[in-house]
C-alpha cells in the first residue's frame, strides 16, 4: 500500500502509530495538524489510507472525512473517542469511512489496518481492471467506427474492413489504434465536408 496522512491535533503518540502503520505494511507516513493543512496535502494525492484523529483545532474532522472519502480513492479512517460514534456514525453507512473507538488495543489497530489495507489493494485491482476493460470498450467503439467508414466509403464487407485495418497495422509497422485513428481522421472529415 502506498502512503498514509495522519491528521491530529495531538501529536503525543505519534511515534506509536506510525510504528503501527509501519508494521502493517503502510509507510510513508505525512503528518498534518488541521484540516486545512489534510486538505492541501490531500491536492497533491498519492494517498491511499488517511487517518483522521477527532476533533481538529479548525472543525471536527467530520467534513474533512466526507471530503476525503469523495475526493480521492484512499480509504478513510476516523479515530473518536468512545462514546461519540454515534454522533459520526452515519459516516460509515453513507460514505464508506471506518470508524474506531479511542482508546485504541493496538492489537485491534492493526488488525483494522491490515484489514483495510488488503481491501484497498483489492479495490485498487478492481479499479484498474476496469480502466482497462474501459478502455477496451473504447478501442472497439473506434474500431467500429473505422469499420464503418471503411464498409460505407470502400465498399469493403465488415470482415474485409478488420483484414485491411490489421494488415495495414502490420504493413506500415504501426499499431492498429494507429491506422484506426487514420481511417477516423480520414473519412470523418469528408464526412464534414459533405455536410
Amino acid at each position: 500500500m502506498g502512503k498514509v496522512l495522519f491528521v491530529t491535533a495531538a501529536v503525543s503518540g505519534e511515534d506509536a502509530l506510525k510504528g503501527v502503520l509501519r508494521q502493517a505494511g503502510l509507510a510513508p507516513v505525512d503528518l498534518a495538524q488541521s484540516a486545512g493543512e489534510a486538505r492541501r496535502k490531500l491536492n497533491t494525492g498519492g494517498y491511499t489510507l488517511i487517518l483522521i484523529n477527532v476533533p481538529l483545532p479548525d472543525e471536527t474532522g467530520r467534513e474533512l472525512a466526507i471530503y476525503a472519502a469523495e475526493k480521492t480513492d484512499a480509504a478513510v479512517m476516523v479515530l473518536v473517542k468512545t462514546g461519540f460514534e454515534e454522533a459520526l456514525g452515519a459516516l460509515g453507512r453513507e460514505h464508506g469511512i471506518y470508524l474506531l473507538s479511542k482508546p485504541l488495543n493496538r492489537q485491534f489497530l492493526l488488525q483494522s489496518l491490515q484489514f483495510i489495507s488488503h481491501a484497498q489493494k483489492r479495490l485498487f485491482q478492481l479499479k484498474e481492471r476496469n480502466d482497462e476493460l474501459l478502455r477496451l470498450l473504447q478501442d472497439e467503439k473506434q474500431a467500429g467506427r473505422a469499420k464503418c467508414y471503411l464498409v460505407q466509403h470502400e465498399q469493403m464487407t465488415e470482415a474485409a474492413a478488420h483484414r485491411y485495418l490489421e494488415a495495414e497495422a502490420m504493413k506500415n509497422h504501426m499499431k492498429r489504434s494507429q491506422i484506426i485513428d487514420r481511417v477516423i481522421d480520414t473519412y470523418g472529415k469528408i464526412g464534414e465536408d459533405k455536410e
